[in-house]
C-alpha cells in the first residue's frame, strides 16, 4: 500500500491569536537595533503570532498586522513598503549564533509572501531558527506585551526594553562593540553623542516601565584616557502599566 503524500500545512490565525511576545534569549544577541520604529513593531508583531506553533506558515491579514503593531498609516502601499524594508534589513544580517566559530545568515523568514489583492502576509519560520519562537519549554525567553513594546516611541529604547525584560531585577554589562552593534549607534556618534541623544532619553522614557533603569558607561580604570569598554545596565522590577493610558510623546527622532 503506497503512503498518502505529507501535506505541508497552512494555518491562518483567528485574530486575535496572542498579544503575547515569547521568544528565545538568542533573538536578543541579534543586532537588529538598525530597524526602524515601525518596522521593529511589525517584526514582534509577527513573533507573537508564530511562536510555538507547529505548522509551517503562518497567514495574517492586513488587518491584524496593522493592531498587532499599532501600524497608524492607512495606506496599504505604506504597510508593504515597510514590511518589505523589514525583511530586506534582517535578511542581509550576518550573526553568530550558538557556534563562535561561525557566521550564519539570518533569515527567519525563508517564506514571507506579501498579497496586496488579498491583503494578507504569510510567513513560515526557517527550521534552523525555529528554536526561537518554538523550543520555549526550556525557560531561558524573553516576554512582553506586543501593545507595551509598541507603546515605546523610540527604535532605542526598544531595543534597551527587550534587554531589560531578559535581565529585570539584575546588573549587567554590555561590551561597548556588542552595545554599539545592538543598538546601531552611528558610526559619528563620540561618547558624549550616545550620552546626550541615546542613554540620558532612553532612561527617561524606560523609567515608567521598570523601578529602576539606569545606563551607565564602564570605563577602562587601568587605561591611561579612561576609556569607556563597556555599558552597565541597572534593571529594577518591571511596572505593570495600563495599556489603555495616553501613549507617549517620542522623545527621540529615529
Amino acid at each position: 500500500m503506497s503512503k498518502e503524500p505529507v501535506v505541508q500545512q497552512e494555518i491562518v490565525t483567528a485574530f486575535p491569536n496572542t498579544k503575547e511576545v515569547r521568544y528565545d534569549n538568542e533573538l536578543n544577541r541579534i543586532p537588529i537595533g538598525f530597524m526602524n520604529e515601525s518596522e521593529q513593531n511589525i517584526f514582534f508583531a509577527i513573533l507573537s503570532q508564530v511562536k510555538e506553533t507547529s505548522e509551517r506558515k503562518t497567514k495574517l491579514s492586513f488587518t491584524q498586522i496593522r493592531e498587532l503593531a499599532s501600524f497608524q498609516k492607512t495606506s496599504n502601499k505604506e504597510l508593504i513598503k515597510s514590511l518589505d524594508n523589514m525583511t530586506t534589513k534582517l535578511a542581509s544580517l550576518n550573526v553568530r549564533i550558538h557556534n563562535q566559530q561561525q557566521i550564519i545568515k539570518f533569515t527567519l523568514f525563508p517564506t514571507f509572501q506579501i498579497d496586496g489583492d488579498q491583503q494578507t502576509l504569510t510567513v513560515a519560520v526557517n527550521e534552523d531558527f525555529r528554536y526561537i519562537v518554538n523550543d520555549l519549554a526550556k525557560g531561558f525567553v524573553t516576554n512582553f506585551d506586543i501593545e507595551e513594546f509598541t507603546s515605546i516611541k523610540s527604535k532605542y529604547a526598544k531595543t534597551a526594553f527587550r534587554l531589560a525584560r531578559e535581565h529585570e531585577n539584575e546588573v549587567f554589562d554590555v561590551v561597548l562593540k556588542d552595545f554599539k552593534e545592538l543598538f546601531s549607534i552611528p558610526k559619528s556618534y563620540r561618547p558624549t553623542d550616545i550620552n546626550r541623544l541615546i542613554l540620558t532619553k532612553v532612561s527617561k522614557i524606560l523609567q515608567e516601565y521598570f523601578t529602576v533603569f539606569e545606563i551607565t558607561p564602564v570605563q577602562d580604570e587601568k587605561g591611561k584616557a579612561h576609556r569607556i569598554i563597556a555599558y552597565r545596565f541597572n534593571i529594577g522590577k518591571r511596572i505593570l502599566r495600563n495599556l489603555d493610558e495616553p501613549r507617549q510623546i517620542s522623545l527621540l527622532d529615529d
